[in-house]
């Protein structure tokens, strides 16, 4: 088994902190439930696309796939609002994707991803 990255670390121990310190101080608080998803970047793209896999919906730690089990650069964390003054009126707080490289890219990813840049340049 891999090894926990310690960026991956100190996410989670971060997270945990803010939970107990939040039940700490008042019982009375609601939990809050964070909600987010962990996928396989298919294409190696970057980005979600239409191909990519979702794998779990859990924290990031590490992946169950050998084939993809890279750590995508700025998509090892997600920023969650752990307040009730934003205008959120439930408990349910989202979380951006986070993931994973695939080693290698799906057949289909070339012709995605130009279909995805084609796009682009039709805004222009």
């Amino acid at each position: 088994m891999a090894s926990i990255p310690a960026t991956t670390f100190a996410v989670i121990l971060s997270v945990l902190f803010c939970a107990a310190a939040g039940t700490a101080v008042d019982n009375d608080l609601p939990d809050y439930v964070i909600q987010g998803r962990v996928y396989c970047d298919t294409c190696r793209a970057g980005f979600v696309t239409n191909v990519t896999e979702y794998i779990c919906e859990v924290v990031l730690v590490e992946s169950p796939r050998k084939d993809c089990d890279q750590v995508q650069a700025d998509r090892d964390r997600a920023g969650v609002l752990l307040t009730r003054n934003v205008g959120i009126s439930d408990n349910l707080r989202p979380a951006n994707p986070l993931g994973y490289l695939k080693d290698v890219p799906l057949p289909i990813c070339a012709s995605l991803l130009k279909q995805l840049d084609s796009d682009d340049d039709d805004d222009q």
